[in-house]
């Protein structure tokens, strides 16, 4: 007798087409969709506090605006250009994996100018409760010029 030297070819409603359809699973979200998504709530909530500004974004534009300047003082203005800055960097990115370092980026240059306030205006806490928590040390051990 001659061996059978047929291959198993995948006919539809074949046993192993119904194990490669489990196989395959699609994300819900993909990564070009999360940058989107991203993108978008960055600009909204730049949007939002740039309206708070004028007093336009009702009582949570409000609410953002008072904790925000209580947390970076006069550096609450550079906040809807860094998110955007960020969401650009999200969007576009040159690597994969690009979120973290550029979201540490904008906190550490959203630390930075507010510490620069608040240097710059130490006894009227310019640079809110962050600035002043990380020019304190200076103003403290090196005084005003030195700070």
């Amino acid at each position: 007798m001659a061996k059978n030297n047929k291959k198993n070819h995948n006919y539809k409603g074949s046993k192993n087409d119904s194990q490669q359809d489990e196989k395959v699973k699609y994300p819900i979200l993909t990564l070009k969709l999360k940058r989107w998504v991203a993108l978008m709530l960055l600009v909204l909530l730049g949007i939002v506090l740039v309206l708070s500004f004028f007093g336009w974004a009702g009582s949570g534009g409000s609410f953002l605006l008072k904790a925000l300047r209580a947390l970076v003082g006069i550096a609450v203005y550079f906040v809807p250009a860094l998110m955007l800055v960020a969401g650009i960097l999200i969007f576009k990115p040159q690597k994969k994996r690009v979120v973290s370092p550029t979201i540490l980026a904008t906190v550490l240059l959203l630390c930075g100018i507010a510490g620069l306030f608040a240097v710059l205006m130490f006894q009227e806490r310019g640079g809110g409760w962050l600035g002043y928590a990380l020019s304190w040390p200076f103003f403290r051990y090196f005084g005003g010029i030195v700070a």
